[in-house]
């Protein structure tokens, strides 16, 4: 099991990146032109973030979220999806970092339900560290031949004092 800090390379990670724009962005005024510029030049560095080449080749499971790709109607699967760390990533807001983005193609038949796509999810198979842009993002990842289930957490519940 891999934790999606495991995908970036020291000081090359989402919160590294965000931090060094942080203060320029705080520095200009809301509306000004001068911000699409900076997050431009952030999202830039984001979409070329190094991958971790020492997981490349290995078998892992992570959890995430999914951003369908490629959905099969009549079967009501989804296809392929790019998994990423929170939920609306791609759609509602910017993409991810390139090393926090894997584009994965399910096995025939251990993918989930269209219905539930909107679920987390843990995805298992192997990864390689190779580029492949999509419509919706860069992804630095791929996992083909992917199993994936709904997401449960396998931790007890502790039982709730009376």
């Amino acid at each position: 099991e891999i934790e999606w800090e495991n995908l970036e390379l020291p000081g090359q990670g989402l919160s590294d990146i965000m931090k060094k724009y942080q203060p320029q962005i705080d520095a200009i005024p809301e509306g000004d032109p001068a911000e699409n510029a900076v997050l431009e030049k952030m999202q830039a560095e984001l979409n070329s973030a190094p991958v971790n080449p020492a997981l490349n080749g290995k078998k892992i499971r992570i959890p995430g979220f999914i951003s369908p790709l490629e959905v099969d109607e009549a079967k009501g699967m989804v296809k392929e999806f790019l998994l990423v760390p929170y939920f609306g990533a791609c759609i509602h807001v910017p993409p991810p970092p390139l090393n926090q983005t894997l584009l994965v193609k399910p096995q025939e038949g251990k993918s989930i339900g269209m219905e539930r796509m909107y679920e987390p999810v843990w995805v298992y198979g192997t990864i390689v560290t190779e580029q492949i842009h999509t419509d919706l993002a860069e992804a630095g990842y791929q996992i083909r031949d992917a199993r994936v289930e709904i997401y449960q957490d396998e931790e007890p519940q502790a039982a709730a004092p009376n």
